[in-house]
């Protein structure tokens, strides 16, 4: 991979599976290749800003026997839920988007 034109200035990382994944800071996206060899080099995403995580969601991921408040249907939040302590959860919006007062619709 070294020298590879889509492994300009890597920012964060994530291994998943078969893949490693990363974020560029100079060509703004995510990209993925095989953790054997670094062959099979995709652009996942391509964003308008420096993107500054990465992190893997899936199934086999997650904590097994948790119970889960924005598991089903997201919490009736519009966009996000957020688990806090004690299996409670708060619904909160995406940047530049405020909460109603239903306290879950942006």
């Amino acid at each position: 991979m070294r020298g590879h034109e889509t492994l300009s200035h890597p920012f964060a990382i994530a291994l998943f599976e078969n893949y490693v994944y990363w974020t560029d800071w100079r060509t703004n996206s995510v990209i993925r290749a095989s953790k054997w060899n670094g062959s099979d080099v995709t652009v996942i995403q391509r964003t308008l800003t420096q993107p500054f995580d990465i992190q893997i969601l899936h199934p086999s991921r997650q904590p097994k026997g948790v119970s889960n408040p924005c598991g089903t249907d997201n919490g009736n939040c519009s966009h996000l839920c957020l688990i806090n302590v004690n299996k409670t959860y708060k619904c909160d919006c995406p940047h530049v988007m405020r909460l109603s007062a239903d306290g879950k619709t942006c």
